[in-house]
């Protein structure tokens, strides 16, 4: 159960702060987060090396930054798409592969041209899948930034 002893953080006027916590108080309120979270089994952050199935167009693609955060059973990942020449997508034949867990519910992310800061699209991961499907876009040079979540067992 959280703690409910945060103090109120007085500011050098004289005045008080409510609601903002005293620094030895975010040592309590960490604790209190790593109990919630259960331990160190259910918590995990590592890089991840994803590969990409089906673009079309010229040039090479690469991917990079490619990262996940796994909280109980909620999987947050994100990577960069790095297009060398203009890239094209279809859905259902684009994918990424290779989820660090499978899904046991389906999933979305969201695709962002890093450049205009645009939305490309969303995808989705089927439950029982380790597979990002993409969603169609056609012709994109920039980088592509995508991040997304899901819940796998585990």
């Amino acid at each position: 159960m959280p703690r409910n002893d945060y103090k109120l953080n007085k500011v050098p006027d004289g005045n008080v702060s409510a609601g903002v916590p005293l620094a030895a108080s975010w040592r309590s309120w960490f604790e209190d987060l790593y109990r919630m979270i259960g331990s160190e089994n259910n918590y995990s952050s590592e890089d991840w090396a994803p590969t990409i199935t089906g673009l079309a167009g010229g040039g090479s693609t690469v991917i990079s930054g490619g990262k996940y955060f796994k909280m109980r059973k909620m999987l947050h990942f994100s990577l960069t798409i790095e297009p060398h020449g203009s890239i094209s997508s279809v859905l259902g034949t684009t994918y990424i592969s290779a989820l660090p867990k499978k899904s046991v519910a389906a999933g979305t992310c969201h695709l962002f041209n890093t450049t205009t800061r645009d939305l490309i699209g969303h995808g989705y991961i089927e439950a029982g899948s380790d597979v990002i499907y993409l969603p169609t876009w056609l012709t994109i040079s920039d980088n592509i930034s995508v991040s997304g979540f899901v819940f796998v067992d585990g």
